[in-house]
């Protein structure tokens, strides 16, 4: 997160763009790690099914590694997934429009 407020201070003084640039690769970069978590579920001794079902499923039933209730981890890595593809969706349409 704090590389995110880095890269979001540096982003203001930006051209429109270049910020438009920087947000389209900033938000795919952001995507591709959180999907790649996934492939790190068997060092928690979870496969990877269920190692997404942990991460990206609030309702899930799968008991959480490291102490963490179920469904805890999801809310936040959801809404930050979320967040990323609307800026990504954003940005793209303001890349289109020129």
């Amino acid at each position: 997160m704090i590389i995110d407020f880095l890269v979001g201070a540096l982003a203001f003084p930006m051209p429109k763009g270049m910020l438009v640039r920087l947000a389209v690769l900033w938000s795919v970069v952001r995507i591709l790690i959180q999907l790649g978590d996934v492939y790190l579920g068997p060092m928690y001794q979870f496969t990877y099914a269920q190692f997404a079902d942990y991460l990206f499923n609030p309702l899930s039933s799968l008991p959480a590694s490291l102490g963490n209730p179920a469904g805890i981890p999801p809310v936040p890595i959801d809404l930050t997934l979320v967040i990323n593809i609307t800026v990504l969706l954003i940005s793209v349409r303001a890349w289109s429009k020129g």
